[in-house]
């Protein structure tokens, strides 16, 4: 896959936006369960590198062909089908100017089969398909019926995965403040596992001192979302990393630019999986979710600091663990 140059810049979620979220709803009706969160790592198709998720995936309860729903009234805009990652996907335009994303579908509904149907069978079964439609041409409801759930693409059990984009500003959006209220918080606890420096794991002991060599030592955090069930790990919404009292690094996944998905590796770290989450703290870029990086600009840590990393979920919880650095 052919990946786009990353360059430098801050995203800033647009204030306007908020007014819009009241007017979202579950597209499906079986579940509010959410399985995975936005901003986790994914691993490419072929492992070379590491993607963002940019949405959130619901639990169908493990089962396909469950009625996927408009989440606000627009029309619908594109079809795509046989994507190796997305597989069948409907995208919707909303007078708002957002676009939602269904993806992992089995299939339409009957309304807008008959085009569908018609292309596939002009280039075939297993040929990839995107179909853009005129505004006029299939308006749709909000809770409209509009496709079924699956597991095509690379999914590996069947979901319902979503997504809101704001092709506008190019970046893709975090449901969960669309969905809030609708969908069920994460019974999980924000946890600590383990921290690594210049490539050497030690475990996470309050208040206890690390050492390291380098003039920057390259920080990486080990944290997530446990789920208190021990059936499921989520990602963080955010991470903050101060240095005797200075934020120098903070993580904020509420927003990532659609050209950027792809560029997982200046976020995560090596060992970095669709459970595991080894959060850098360091970035060559300041771009969100990299919403702060002061490191960058240093040339040298202190001889002795003290630290602080702070964890947040998407519900408003927070967690901190204090340390200190001490050069060797």
């Amino acid at each position: 896959m052919n990946r786009r140059s990353p360059y430098l810049f801050m995203g800033i979620l647009v204030a306007g936006i908020t007014f819009a979220w009241a007017s979202y709803q579950l597209p499906i009706t079986v579940s509010q369960r959410i399985t995975s969160t936005f901003g986790e790592c994914r691993p490419s198709e072929d492992m070379n590198f590491m993607r963002f998720h940019i949405g959130l995936d619901l639990s169908t309860n493990t089962m396909e062909n469950v009625r996927v729903l408009a989440m606000k009234e627009g029309y619908f805009w594109k079809y795509m089908r046989n994507d190796p990652v997305y597989g069948h996907t409907i995208f919707l335009k909303h007078p708002d100017g957002m676009v939602s994303v269904y993806a992992h579908l089995n299939g339409v509904t009957e309304r807008f089969a008959g085009i569908v149907n018609a292309v596939k069978g002009e280039f075939g079964e297993d040929a990839y398909l995107e179909i853009e439609f005129e505004p006029d041409e299939f308006p749709v409801r909000k809770g409209e019926w509009i496709g079924l759930s699956g597991r095509t693409g690379l999914a590996m059990a069947p979901h319902c995965h979503v997504e809101i984009r704001d092709l506008e500003r190019g970046v893709a959006l975090n449901p969960v403040p669309f969905l809030r209220g609708a969908v069920d918080a994460l019974d999980a606890t924000l946890s600590f596992e383990r921290i690594r420096i210049d490539g050497q794991i030690s475990n996470i002991v309050s208040g206890g001192t690390y050492s390291f060599t380098s003039n920057v030592p390259q920080i990486e955090i080990n944290a997530r979302l446990n789920a208190r069930t021990g059936t499921g790990r989520f990602g963080l919404n955010q991470v903050e990393f101060y240095l005797d009292g200075e934020l120098l690094y903070h993580l904020r996944f509420d927003e990532i630019a659609l050209d950027f998905v792809d560029y997982g590796d200046l976020v995560f770290g090596e060992g970095s999986n669709a459970s595991n989450y080894w959060y850098k703290l360091y970035s060559p870029v300041t771009r969100s979710p990299v919403v702060a990086n002061k490191i960058t600009g240093m040339t040298r840590f202190p001889d002795l600091s003290h630290a602080r990393i702070v964890i947040h979920d998407d519900w408003g919880n927070s967690r901190e663990w204090s340390f200190r650095l001490q050069r060797r």
